[in-house]
């Protein structure tokens, strides 16, 4: 036989190219193990466990994950036939973990199994045991049918990773595009993490990425090695839009989605894993404030202590006092919720909405690149949710709630700041006051609605920016490539889907018709739509007010094509002194 030695491919966050862990992987008998160890039946399983492939892969992963230092998570792939043997979680995993100093908090059991095979009712109860110790869970093959559906509705699990067939040419396949899309959704109403299998090439990674989905694995951003990962290549934070930009965390803004859960974290000094019961005592009789100490290996969090658990500690649920010498990971928390600093509030709002009662009520644990940064609370998060919704409501235009102007401007800023490309639009509904005076305003609110709704479904709601400062007049940011293309079928779309809003006369005449002060017919344009852009490259001395500028001129060009359409400005932007 031959020797067993692991290999790791990292998972990455595409919002930020942060490293969140890596795939443990093992070769040695024939390629790859994991795919063996899953054909073992589970009839032959109980005979050889603690000698036979599943262990013997576990422990060669486990030992090499131990030996690097700031590791992240690591993802162990476990057959299913291994979760559901009775010693293995309530004794063999552990024995493993201990000599390495190793917690459950650190590994992501993934359940490599197929979904069909695993027989939902025991392994429901093993995974609701993992995550009583403080292992999370991850299953394999979203998308894959409804056996994956209800494996992720019953095991509730933290992550789903997308099935490597899903994200293969999915920039080149409508059905697999709309399969994406639709399990994207999935996750946020579950607030289950998505991570997309196998990316092959630049295009996979970056659809992935406008898509939404958090994280992503495959051979065009690492393969697997002996090493952990320290960092993603600067051509892949290039790609994804981070090589020049600050860290997520310590940006700020005026929107939900701007907000970073770091931003949040109160730096709540932590204890090691090897700390006693005195010493965290003493920590909350100093502070009343306290309502968590963190418990950190390595910098890594491994729980928490709150003080409430601390008003009467027992052992093991007996009515036996804790010796002050008993070590902190006795009575810590191995299971608290843990959100990475580089989630939005209205990010972490969605996991919280999705979380357990006892987790909403307690504190969390931020952490950034797999270690301990600070904490939370869900009553802090719910403050910052309810300020920023009166500033919307400040800011938002009455008729469709979308930002208005000032909103526009700091988002510019931003990009600005961030150096990245993007395209400036300016979309103005032409012709609406003479509709206003055939059909009344209320019909016109209507057709001003109407235009919003079109324009947001032509919005990456995860990359680009629709606003409305009043009237007919709308603006965007857009970041994809595709924008002409984008901006074309705006108008295409618009052109036709007015009928709607016109009476038969209209129709028949191609024009409005009013009267005169002597009665006489006068003869008015449909409503068209007029997009005025303006394509902005990256330049240390650009600001919002340059590209505002811009914009009025590529505005006042697109009103002037009395049929809509869209005009270009291609002009190099006049730069001043930065304002």
């Amino acid at each position: 036989m031959k020797t067993l030695h692991a290999v790791f491919q990292p998972v990455i966050s595409l919002r930020t190219g942060a490293i969140l862990g890596h795939d443990g992987l093992v070769r040695g008998l024939t390629g790859l193990v994991p795919e063996a160890i899953e054909s073992s039946s589970a009839q032959a399983h109980q005979s050889r466990l603690a000698d036979g492939p599943e262990i013997a892969s576990i422990r060669a992963v486990l030992a090499a994950f131990a030996k690097h230092p700031a590791r992240g998570k690591l993802f162990l792939k476990v057959a299913a036939a291994a979760l559901q043997d009775e010693g293995f979680l309530n004794r063999q995993i552990q024995e493993i973990l201990e000599p390495l100093s190793l917690v459950p908090a650190q590994i992501v059991i993934e359940v490599t199994e197929n979904q069909s095979r695993l027989g939902m009712g025991s392994i429901g109860a093993v995974v609701k045991k993992a995550h009583g110790l403080g292992f999370e869970i991850a299953i394999s093959d979203a998308g894959a049918g409804g056996a994956s559906l209800r494996a992720w509705s019953e095991l509730e699990p933290e992550f789903v990773k997308i099935d490597p067939h899903f994200v293969h040419d999915v920039h080149l396949d409508p059905a697999k595009f709309q399969c994406v899309r639709m399990v994207r959704h999935l996750a946020e109403s579950m607030g289950t993490k998505l991570i997309g299998e196998g990316v092959e090439n630049q295009n996979e990674l970056s659809l992935l990425r406008d898509l939404g989905i958090e994280f992503a694995q495959g051979p065009f951003i690492a393969g697997p090695e002996r090493e952990l990962l320290g960092r993603v290549s600067a051509g892949i934070l290039q790609i994804l839009g981070q090589g020049t930009q600050p860290p997520p965390a310590e940006r700020s803004g005026t929107t939900m989605a701007s907000v970073y859960i770091g931003n949040l974290a109160t730096p709540t000094v932590p204890v090691e894993i090897s700390a006693r019961l005195s010493e965290i005592q003493a920590r909350f009789e100093q502070d009343a404030e306290l309502d968590v100490i963190p418990v950190v290996h390595e910098g890594q969090p491994m729980g928490y202590v709150r003080r409430d658990v601390l008003a009467a500690p027992r052992v093991n649920g007996s009515d036996r006092a804790v010796p002050a010498d008993t070590e902190v990971v006795e009575i810590m928390d191995r299971a608290p919720l843990s959100v990475d600093a580089h989630l939005t509030l209205q990010d972490v709002s969605v996991l919280l909405a999705q979380s357990k009662r006892e987790q909403f009520a307690s504190a969390f644990l931020i952490t950034e690149n797999g270690r301990y940064r600070g904490v939370a609370t869900a009553q802090r998060v719910m403050r910052e949710l309810t300020r920023f919704h009166l500033l919307a409501m400040r800011h938002a235009n009455p008729l469709t709630a979308l930002p208005g102007n000032g909103p526009f401007q700091e988002a510019i800023q931003n990009l600005v700041e961030q150096r990245v490309s993007f395209v400036a639009c300016s979309c103005e509904l032409d012709h609406l006051d003479a509709y206003n005076d055939v059909h009344g305003y209320a019909r016109a609110d209507n057709l001003i609605k109407y235009t919003a709704i079109l324009l947001d479904a032509y919005c990456d709601e995860r990359r680009d920016f629709l606003a409305h400062p009043g009237g007919g007049e709308f603006l965007m940011l857009i970041r994809s490539s595709d924008w002409n293309e984008r901006c074309a079928s705006i108008v295409k779309q618009f052109e036709s889907g007015r009928e709607a809003f016109l009476g038969p006369n209209d129709i028949a005449q191609r024009s409005l018709i009013t009267r005169g002060r002597r009665g006489e017919e006068i003869l008015h344009r449909l409503p068209a739509l007029s997009i005025g852009a303006v394509p902005i490259t990256p330049h240390p001395q650009i600001s919002h007010h340059h590209v505002t500028a811009a914009l009025a001129v590529a505005r006042r060009e697109a009103k002037k094509m009395p049929e809509g359409g869209i005009f270009v400005e291609r002009r190099q932007l006049t730069l001043g002194p930065r304002v």
